[in-house]
């Protein structure tokens, strides 16, 4: 997308001052729009019909799944056809039948309903002063994180006033990435990174605003939805920096996990707040970085990615075992590993520690990989900072 069709104007405001997208820019491309069936499906309609001015349904409800199935609609209409030929008169085992039926519809609809997530917080960015969100979603395809039987919860951070791609594209992302120097190097070319964020922005990212931008997510206290989650693992960050986020949201946001991550490239700004890092690990991008960081804050623990495997063992950190790099040994999800939780060690003394904390005592304090993704080629960002 090129830059120069996206105008930006400047706000200031009691919290700061940041660019946004020129209100009489309409980007009609990201512009969400909800399926208007009978049934109340209220599915953010898919990209393919989006700028069908004639589209009021999903193809969901097209199929006519919102209501019950083929199967079901067949079976109620036939019971309910054997009653009026038996002159309205039922038996009980054919009247709980057909009662059964109806719940299941009616449980399936609710399921199918009820909210894939919720808005966790609200606020400004420390950085800029524009208006960010914090979103908890619960259904995620990554495999990188995904564990034996469940994957984990995922927080992705926002600006709230325009879509993730086109803040990239207008160098607006560093409201969430951070600025200067000392923010993101891996933020969009546009606000001054390398464009090497390993995040595919049109795809979580996109899918999680079009339906905050289309009240999908309805707002909820961390401490609830920390409730609600019960002791599933949790990811600060998904897409954005956690350090944009007060430390005693993911605090709350984490009381009840087995495990979490969560990463932040903040800690030299300005505004950090250091209660961060005992949640979150200090990301460094090589190891001379590493060593900076923690000499500031020699209680944090670094997470450290490496431009090849050889500098990595010599660093003497843990590799990380979701790393599909990492020679011997099987891969292991961060659902199930959880190293990379902060300087914190204990999460939930009431519960039982993850194996993966335990023998943390007696291993290497810090996690290192090596880089990956589409930079992990010819084209290595990292090696270039090393040398």
């Amino acid at each position: 997308m090129d830059t120069t069709t996206i105008p930006t104007i400047t706000i200031t405001t009691e919290h700061g001052t940041y660019r946004a997208v020129d209100p009489s820019y309409i980007d009609w491309h990201y512009q969400p729009r909800r399926c208007e069936c009978a049934d109340g499906c209220h599915r953010v309609q898919p990209g393919d019909r989006r700028d069908d001015p004639t589209w009021t349904r999903c193809a969901a409800c097209e199929r006519g799944k919102c209501g019950p199935t083929p199967t079901e609609r067949a079976a109620l209409a036939g019971h309910l056809a054997a009653i009026a030929a038996a002159g309205g008169r039922d038996t009980t085992d054919r009247h709980e039948h057909i009662e059964r039926i109806e719940r299941r519809i009616k449980a399936r609809a609710a399921k199918k309903h009820a909210p894939k997530g919720f808005v966790v917080w609200r606020g400004f960015s420390p950085d800029d002063g524009a208006p960010i969100v914090a979103i908890a979603t619960f259904d995620s395809s990554n495999t990188k994180t995904k564990g034996k039987k469940r994957n984990m919860i995922q927080i992705w951070i926002l600006r709230a006033d325009v879509h993730p791609a086109t803040a990239m594209a207008a160098g607006l992302d560093s409201s969430v990435c951070g600025s200067g120097d000392f923010g993101c190097i891996h933020r969009a070319k546009a606000s001054g990174g390398l464009g090497s964020c390993y995040v595919v922005v049109a795809q979580g990212p996109s899918n999680v605003y079009r339906s905050f931008a289309a009240g999908a997510y309805p707002d909820a206290t961390p401490a609830d939805v920390a409730e609600m989650l019960g002791d599933s693992p949790v990811r600060f960050g998904s897409y954005g920096d956690p350090g944009m986020v007060p430390a005693a949201v993911w605090r709350a946001l984490g009381a009840n996990a087995t495990t979490r991550t969560g990463y932040t490239h903040q800690a030299r700004q300005p505004y950090f707040d250091p209660a961060i890092l005992d949640v979150c690990m200090v990301s460094a991008d090589h190891a001379d970085d590493r060593d900076a960081l923690l000499a500031v804050y020699p209680g944090a623990r670094a997470f450290t990615v490496y431009p090849d495997a050889e500098a990595l063992q010599a660093s003497g950190d843990a590799w990380c075992p979701a790393d599909d790099q990492r020679p011997g040994g099987k891969r292991v999800g961060c659902a199930d590993c959880g190293l990379c939780f902060g300087a914190d060690r204990v999460i939930d003394t009431d519960r039982e520690t993850p194996s993966a904390l335990q023998a943390l005592t007696r291993g290497p304090k810090h996690i290192g990989i090596v880089v990956h993704g589409a930079w992990s080629g010819d084209f290595n960002p990292m090696a270039r900072l090393a040398s």
